[in-house]
Formats: C-alpha cells, structure tokens, sequence
C-alpha cells in the first residue's frame, strides 16, 4: 500500500486496469485454474482497489481544497442523496419486501458493491487532475487491461475458437465454467473503441505502438465474438458517430478506411469461428427479447405498485436489465429524478468538454460505453463503467472550468 501512497500515477493505472477488463482477466485467470469460488478472488481484488481508491480520494480532496465548483457540488449533492436513497431502500427492502420474496444477496452485499462500483469510482475519478499525464495512464491502463484480457482467452478458450464452433461461450455445457460471455463482449467492445481513438486522435504514434494496438483490436474482436452479445453491438454503435461529431476530416477519413478494412475481417472470423452473433441480432430483430419483457413488465408494475419512492430493489431476486427501469422499480419518481438531474447534467458537459478539446473524446467513449451495457444488462449496484467516466466528466470539467460562463 505504501507504494501506491507514494504513486499517485501508479494508484490511477491499478485501479483503472482493474475497473472492469482487468478484473475480467483475473475472474478468468481464476475461472482457469479451478479454484473452488470467485469470490476468493473478487471481494479480496474489490476490497483492496476500495482502500486505494479512499486514499486517492483523501489525497487529491487535500490538493483541491479550496477549489470552486459550483456545477459540480450540484452534481455531486444530487449523488449522495440518491446515493441515501439507493441505501435506505435496500436496507428499507430487507425489513420489510423480504417478508414476500427473498433476495438473491444479502442486504450488506449490494451496500458493498454499490460503493465500490459506483460511490468510490465517482469521486475517485471526480477528484482526478485530468491533464495529459492522467489521461495517458487512464488510456494506457484500458488498453493493456483488453489486451491481457485477450491473451488469456486466448490461452483459456483457443482450442474451441480455432475449431470453429464457438457459438457462444458458456452455451455449450461441455465447456465447463466460463468467463461470462457478456464480461467478454463488453471488455472487448470497450478496448477496441479505445484502440481506436489512440489510431484516430494520437499523432506520431510509434510502429512498434500501432502494431500493438492492432494485436489488440485483433484479440479484442476474438472476445467479441466468444461473447456474441447483441448489447456490444449497441455499445458500438453509439460510439461511432462520436468519431465523426468529435474529429477533423483527416480523422474521419482514418475511420472510414479502418471500417473498410475491418468488415470483412470481421465477416471472415464470424465464419471461420462459428460465432452465432449474426444470428443472435437476427432473432431478437424477428422475435424480441422475451426474457427481458417479462423482466421489464414486472419492473413496470412494480413501480406502479409504489411510485413514489419505489418498491423492491430487484423482482423475485433478478433486477430488470435496464438500468431506468430499475432504479424507478427501486427508488420511484424521486429517485429518478435525482439520477436524471444528476445523469443529464454529465451528459450536457461531457460534449461539451469534447467539443472544446478532443483529447477528452475518451471520457465520452466510455461513458456510451456504459450507457449502452446498462440499457439491456447489468444492476446499479455494479455500474461501475457508468460512473467511473461521470467522475472522469466532472474531473474533466473542473479542468476546463475557467473557460465556461454559467
């Protein structure tokens, strides 16, 4: 710990790597090696980043003490109470909506994912001085995260990938344990898009580093089609024309020529792996996605039930894989509203932020990055690639503070 305490740099690349790829790479490490839980791994890992992130905080509070925000007390006023309001639901849920269904956690469970995905990522990355050394550590650590990621899947899962009958990992019961397949496709998703804002805004990129940089593309688009998830496919499509809004001729240009590259390359793995994930859009194109309606109407009628402040934090023990959805079942109009004041305003600044420098396109990359996982997967307790980039937004933001009229 203490050569994190004298690194703050050093304390910023850990936590990154470890923020959601990373993390995939050592649950995959551990998924590997047959050890008998994940949980030996992943709340030790959580516990650790949790203590770092808290002295990261403390730290940086101290260098920016002093400093005026008010945009950005706002913000940060509208999380803590929704922060309250998540809380007291959940322990309110386990005192009172336990008595009629049981939940999938234990109530101190969602308290300690919440605040290690979601109150500790904000304010860690809220409290960042988001200049060009930081960036660089925060792109640098996403990156190496993909491609570690992609090398041990490879290593873990080559044997079917190169027989040709992928599928989708985790569908053939044949397989074993596995990574999940969502862990993998948004990992992968996220990695390339990164990779492709270092190729597109990044100039005088060393051979070696862009040669590095298609390896992992290369390996981040194999664990896009192990994970054939139809969300990923969302993630990237927001994600595009933000290249094109956020960038000269000359970058949208490099864009388009790595698209025409890239289609079919990606056409020709699909084939020569088995990936089902063309079929997959196709079905829920013609037949929806059953699971999830049924899932979405009981969040609907669960809100309905108890408008105001909500009812059940998840619906017979599974949340809504929505993440709207779910915090009106959870916490009704008055925690929407307080998210939304609080998800809106970041939205509002993170174009802004990009608009008047691009090297912050990044931040915006994640942060739809995360949009899009949240809309058809994942729980708030969880979150984390939602609000790690809000922090990043409001860290940018402070930066470039001097140059905005309320």
């Amino acid at each position: 710990m203490n050569l994190f305490k004298s690194n703050p740099n050093l304390s910023l690349y850990f936590i990154t790597f470890f923020t959601f790829i990373g993390y995939n790479a050592g649950l995959a490490v551990f998924i590997g090696a047959n050890l008998n839980t994940t949980l030996y791994y992943s709340i030790p890992l959580k516990f650790i980043t949790s203590i770092i992130m808290i002295k990261y905080i403390i730290k940086n509070s101290k260098i920016n003490q002093g400093y005026n925000d008010k945009l950005k007390k706002k913000i940060t006023f509208m999380f803590i109470l929704f922060t309250l309001l998540y809380i007291f639901k959940v322990i309110f849920s386990f005192g009172f909506f336990m008595r009629i269904v049981p939940y999938k956690n234990d109530w101190y469970v969602y308290i300690f994912y919440y605040l290690s995905a979601a109150i500790l990522p904000f304010f860690m990355y809220s409290s960042v001085d988001l200049n060009d050394k930081n960036k660089k550590t925060i792109v640098d650590a996403l990156i190496f995260s993909g491609f570690i990621l992609g090398i041990v899947c490879l290593f873990e899962y080559g044997k079917i990938i190169f027989l040709g009958n992928i599928g989708r990992l985790g569908s053939n019961p044949n397989e074993g344990d596995t990574l999940s397949p969502l862990a993998l496709s948004y990992s992968g998703s996220l990695t390339i898009i990164i990779c492709l804002y270092q190729m597109i805004y990044k100039k005088g990129l060393a051979f070696a580093y862009k040669f590095y940089l298609i390896i992992t593309i290369f390996l981040c688009i194999l664990l896009f089609l192990l994970g054939s998830s139809r969300g990923s496919i969302l993630a990237l499509a927001f994600c595009l024309p933000i290249f094109f809004i956020y960038s000269k001729l000359k970058g949208k240009l490099k864009l388009v020529l790595i698209f025409i590259l890239a289609i079919p390359l990606i056409t020709y793995g699909v084939m020569v792996t088995g990936s089902n994930i063309f079929e997959r859009v196709q079905n829920s194109e013609q037949n929806g996605d059953i699971g999830r309606s049924i899932l979405w109407n009981a969040a609907k009628k669960e809100f309905l039930n108890h408008p105001i402040l909500g009812g059940r934090i998840e619906v017979s023990g599974i949340y809504p894989h929505e993440i709207f959805l779910e915090i009106l079942m959870a916490t009704g109009i008055v925690g929407i509203l307080l998210f939304l004041y609080f998800f809106v305003n970041s939205f509002k600044r993170v174009a802004f932020i990009c608009k008047r420098d691009y090297s912050n396109v990044f931040v915006f990359l994640i942060f739809l990055q995360g949009v899009a996982q949240y809309l058809v997967t994942g729980a708030i307790y969880g979150a984390i690639l939602l609000f790690f980039p809000i922090g990043l937004i409001w860290a940018s933001y402070s930066k470039n503070i001097k140059n905005i009229k309320s």
